[in-house]
């Protein structure tokens, strides 16, 4: 499949006034104004301050990001306006939401960067949200998070929005952070930042990261978080420009909850009977192991307590030259490899009494049991619920360039660029059933058809707590090719008028593989 989008962008401009006023500044006039000096590059070629961009951006700089101490990049971005994240599957697997463009979830028309290229080509993947593959900590120096605008002109699927996460760099002073943090739930975390020059004014070098374990605010009887990442970058400066390479390697697994049974009484919502609505979840460690037969002989084996669990490699580079004549380049290109394993619990409707379930598996009357798999005692629990014991593997890998021209001049500046991306991601989801008691901490439950013997055909519903072993298994594999052409002008009418002008052309093409 092909597909050819042109995306146009003109007629904006913005007016702003310098005002002096008698009265003195208070510190937080000053604040306020320190913001809208800072000089951003997200959206642009030519670095600027946000109050002559033309479109909105929000900022954040590594002293403010400390400052609000996020628990994960969805949780930062809930401080961006014009953003609606929902982030109640925990550290990730989140949904972001531009204001006044309807959305599936993920991070659809909203496109996530790290120092200017995108985290993975296609953030909405299904079970692949940007935000599983990347981590806020010390070695981030700061966030631009810019809304419609120019956006779209320089980078592809961002209509909504376009957010940059840079990372710090190295400089002539050597300095460095470290911070230990400890908290209820279980939470040890520790984050590292060190940089500094190699060679004075010339390299320069800067290496940062984090690693946290965390049992979470629900009760799994497992670590719901652990692990981390690390960053590293080597950049060379010379007369006419610089070279930086750089390297990520993430780790990390986190447990993501869905929802969980309430009882509604009109407008009012209750706890249900056996469930902490607080502190409860139905991912727990006594239903954390599966291993189910295949057709194909050999068992299927996965546990929940692995999670959301990327494995990220990231290599890539930029170069910049000045060639004179008031002409630059600047070529960015990296190739990130992710593996990942996503294993969740989903319910598969709500909960059910024992009756009721029964009747659902086409047994008559009272002639049901239930039994404990964990001791084979027999149980009569008020409720019982089938959840769904999803696991799914990605390999993925995406390569990345992006070659842009500028040109100076006194009004302004122009821009050409060609932007290519390659991507492919294979996936294999085994899915089963399983039934377990409608409480907090969850139990595995079998059930048996007590008419019939043993022996008989129907008489047990479950194999080991399993009430459907692989219903959905799929091997898919698919790849992306994109190739854009971009033209974007920058026009300072007047001292207090500016216009921003652009247009992006977008070749994509997709293709499913044989697997």
């Amino acid at each position: 499949m092909k597909k050819r989008s042109i995306f146009l962008l003109a007629g904006i401009a913005t007016l702003y006034f310098n005002n002096t006023y008698a009265q003195e500044k208070t510190p937080q006039d000053s604040t306020r104004t320190a913001s809208i000096d800072q000089v951003v590059i997200t959206g642009n070629s030519n670095p600027k301050k946000k109050i002559e961009s033309s479109t909105a951006i929000s900022t954040f700089t590594a002293k403010e990001i400390q400052k609000q101490n996020p628990i994960s990049a969805a949780a930062l971005l809930q401080r961006v306006p014009g953003f609606a994240v929902e982030t109640s599957g925990g550290e990730v697997g989140n949904n972001l939401f531009a204001r006044g463009i309807p959305s599936a979830g993920a991070y659809e028309f909203v496109q996530v960067q790290e120092d200017g290229l995108p985290v993975f080509e296609d953030g909405a993947l299904q079970f692949a949200n940007a935000d599983n593959f990347f981590r806020v900590d010390n070695s981030v120096s700061r966030l631009e998070a810019l809304r419609g605008g120019s956006g779209s002109i320089y980078a592809n699927n961002s209509p909504g929005g376009l957010i940059n996460f840079i990372t710090k760099e190295g400089s002539n002073d050597f300095k460095g952070t470290a911070k230990l943090e400890t908290s209820t739930y279980g939470l040890m975390r520790t984050d590292v930042n060190l940089g500094g020059a190699l060679i004075q004014d010339k390299l320069f070098f800067n290496v940062g990261g984090f690693y946290r374990t965390d049992n979470g605010i629900r009760k799994t009887g497992f670590k719901a978080n652990n692990g981390g990442q690390v960053r590293m970058n080597l950049k060379y400066v010379f007369d006419k420009g610089y070279a930086k390479v750089y390297y990520k390697k993430l780790d990390d697994r986190n447990t993501f909850f869905l929802p969980i049974p309430l009882v509604q009484n009109g407008n009012d919502l209750k706890e249900f009977p056996g469930f902490d609505s607080n502190y409860g979840t139905y991912s727990y460690r006594a239903i954390s192991q599966l291993n189910i037969p295949q057709a194909g002989g050999g068992f299927f084996n996965r546990n929940l307590e692995d999670g959301i669990h990327p494995r990220v490699d990231v290599l890539g580079a930029e170069f910049k030259y000045d060639l004179g004549g008031n002409f630059s380049v600047i070529n960015k290109t990296r190739y990130t490899n992710i593996n990942m394993n996503y294993t969740g619990i989903f319910p598969a409707g709500g909960p059910q009494t024992m009756a009721d379930f029964a009747k659902s598996e086409g047994i008559t009357g009272n002639n049901y049991q239930y039994s404990l798999v964990s001791n084979g005692a027999v149980v009569n629990p008020a409720y019982v619920q089938k959840l769904g014991f999803w696991a799914i593997d990605k390999q993925m890998n995406n390569f990345v360039n992006d070659l842009q021209f500028n040109y100076k001049f006194d009004k302004g500046n122009v821009t050409a660029g060609f932007y290519k991306s390659n991507w492919k991601s294979h996936q294999y989801w085994n899915w089963s059933n399983i039934l377990t008691t409608a409480t907090d901490r969850p139990e595995l439950l079998n059930l048996v058809d007590t008419s019939l013997t043993p022996t008989s055909t129907g008489y047990s519903k479950t194999y080991n707590g399993v009430t459907d072993m692989s219903f959905l298994v799929r091997d898919s594999q698919i790849q992306g090719s994109l190739n854009d052409l971009y033209l974007n002008l920058d026009y300072n009418i007047t001292d207090n008028l500016s216009f921003n002008g652009g247009i992006r052309y977008s070749k994509d093409s997709y293709q499913q593989l044989q697997t």
